[in-house]
């Protein structure tokens, strides 16, 4: 039985049909009257189906932006003004699409898609009163702002899924089409559950309240088990890689991550080469030391891991290789000179290039911008920021735990080039610096693991940010135990994340290297050069 979702406040605005056909410049463009948002209303099936897949996506896709629990359905009930009308009504291809932006009622304040209108509703749920602060396509058009390629590129992603599930879904129904009075008979059936009243979730905007436990990220498909039609969106079968905005990547473990893992009783440090197939994937991890020793690839599987920012690189042991860099060390003459095994000399190199990978970052997937774009600013669909890979969509933590966490919209790289001191020779180089940023949707966290929108618009720097945010049960899963993560999930007691890990760069003997071209040059000699470290498609390094 679904909860029915009410939003608090709405701005909508309610306009006549001959207000918006006005507005239209060709018969395919004009709309039908208002649709009843109450199903018993609605005497055709198809149009009873869109009202429902409308309300049903709409609202768990609330569900988990905002965290709700996932046990439970959830229908929106549209906000006061914002309604359900057919384009084209009487033609072959007619669309469904919700009016009532207060700007107006032409084509580019309607919304064509459910994953569209979500980020409006999330707008109404907080405590802004800013159409600024809102991150939906009119919000953007209304306040002169342009919409972001990476916002564009999620939601022509997520309409072109939904649609391949509609058709899929239509041509199964066509398939197995029954007689007329078995098809009206169970026609009726399904109206009925449809409409049966379930209980009411009442959503309100002020800021003090609180929402539901969050402690994933964002997936980007719909997971609630619903009444057809389903709004579980499956991806449209395509041939190319992915858009580089788009965030597939696994929660937990991530190509090309620095990660401890489980060697017998000891535990050491590598990047991940390769994450493998499946629910539960297993992963090629290559070990940290130095390129001379030749190491190979080991399979490890996720209990057999922990994240970099889980444990502290120890101190070096070796005297004379302390206060050193990784590149200053030759470490095949210490090798033979030192009497020591090559393992052991091993280890102390992984953690002299542990420590400066930490302190390193390096972009990948360049997006293209805008004409309005600063000159000096590049925009990035990820970073390897030390240990981790954070992409667009994904929660980082702050250093100071009470900032809060952000959720990435934009990366961008800000270069700055000083010019050299006249007084300098004619071939000194200009410095130039870059700037690692983070912009984004910011979170407050009130009480454990409960998450307030806190601002809309909100800008990190490269040093601010603590490391990126992982799902509670998956960190517990590998730092405690299937067991203890098990239990956290079945009591719904969990302690913060954070409280699992450290900062990067957190390290006493921590430094700071900068940027680095790719990942490739991150890791250096800590890695024999072949065979290649390569992440494969949806990784675009320079």
């Amino acid at each position: 039985m679904a909860r029915q979702v009410h939003v608090g406040r709405s701005d909508g605005r309610v306009y006549t049909t001959d207000e918006i056909n006005a507005r239209r410049k060709t018969a395919t463009k004009q709309v039908g009257e208002p649709i009843p948002e109450d199903l018993n209303q609605i005497i055709d099936a198809e149009t009873r189906k869109k009202v429902l897949l409308w309300k049903l996506v709409v609202a768990t896709g609330l569900s988990e932006e905002l965290g709700w629990p996932q046990d439970s359905q959830y229908q929106l009930v549209f906000p006061e003004g914002y309604c359900l009308r057919w384009q084209n009504p009487a033609g072959a291809k007619k669309e469904a699409c919700v009016f009532g932006h207060p700007q107006d009622c032409s084509e580019e304040f309607q919304y064509k898609h459910p994953h569209e209108f979500i980020p409006h509703v999330m707008w109404l749920l907080s405590d802004s009163q800013d159409h600024k602060d809102c991150p939906c396509q009119p919000c953007h058009i209304a306040t002169g702002r342009k919409w972001p390629q990476t916002l564009k590129a999620k939601y022509e992603k997520k309409a072109a899924a939904l649609a391949a599930s509609e058709a899929k879904t239509k041509k199964a129904a066509a398939a197995s089409a029954k007689p007329a009075t078995a098809t009206k008979k169970r026609a009726s059936t399904t109206t009925s559950a449809a409409s049966s009243p379930g209980p009411e979730l009442i959503v309100k905007p002020p800021k003090e309240t609180a929402v539901p436990t969050k402690t994933a990220k964002k997936p980007a498909v719909p997971k609630s088990t619903v009444a057809a039609p389903s709004p579980s969106v499956q991806p449209a079968p395509v041939s190319t890689a992915p858009h580089p905005a788009i965030n597939n990547e696994p929660t937990l473990f991530r190509r090309g991550e620095m990660v401890w893992f489980q060697q017998g009783p000891a535990w050491r440090i590598g990047i991940i080469r390769q994450v493998g197939a499946g629910q539960v994937p297993s992963y090629m991890v290559i070990p940290l030391a130095h390129s001379s020793l030749a190491m190979t690839d080991v399979q490890k599987q996720p209990q057999e891991m922990r994240p970099f920012l889980t444990f502290s690189v120890p101190s070096v042991s070796i005297p004379d290789l302390q206060d050193k860099l990784f590149a200053q060390i030759d470490w095949q003459a210490l090798i033979k000179v030192s009497g020591q095994r090559p393992e052991v000399i091993g280890l102390e190199a992984s953690k002299m290039a542990a420590l400066e990978i930490d302190g390193s970052w390096s972009t990948f997937n360049r997006l293209s911008v805008g004409p309005k774009q600063p000159p000096n600013q590049s925009v990035y669909g990820g970073v390897f920021l030390g240990a981790e890979m954070i992409r667009l969509g994904d929660p980082i933590r702050n250093r100071e735990k009470a900032r809060g966490i952000l959720e990435v919209t934009e990366i961008t790289v800000t270069t700055t080039t000083t010019a050299p001191n006249p007084a300098d020779p004619a071939n000194t180089p200009p410095m130039t610096t870059h700037t690692l940023s983070f912009r984004g949707i910011e979170y407050e966290t009130a009480l454990k693991c409960v998450w307030t929108i806190k601002s809309w618009d909100t800008v990190w720097g490269e040093k601010e940010v603590g490391g990126r945010l992982y799902v509670t049960h998956e960190l517990i899963g590998v730092t405690q135990g299937t067991a203890a993560a098990d239990a956290a999930v079945r009591t719904g007691m969990f302690q913060e994340a954070t409280a699992y890990l450290n900062n990067r760069m957190q390290n006493a003997a921590s430094r700071d290297f900068g940027r680095r071209m790719n990942r490739r040059a991150t890791v250096g000699a800590a890695v024999a050069p072949n065979p290649l470290l390569v992440f494969g498609e949806g990784l675009l390094e320079e």
